[in-house]
């Protein structure tokens, strides 16, 4: 089971992958943590 099972992917989940986002948990979503470039 991965760690977003269970957990809701905001509109922008997609963006936010191909952008090089680390995902993580939090309040019940998978959101954006960092990403690799701020550039």
């Amino acid at each position: 089971m991965s760690i977003e099972a269970g957990l809701r992917k905001t509109p922008f989940y997609d963006i936010h992958i191909k952008l090089g986002a680390k995902m993580v948990p939090f309040g019940g979503f998978i959101m954006p943590l960092q990403y690799r470039s701020i550039i």
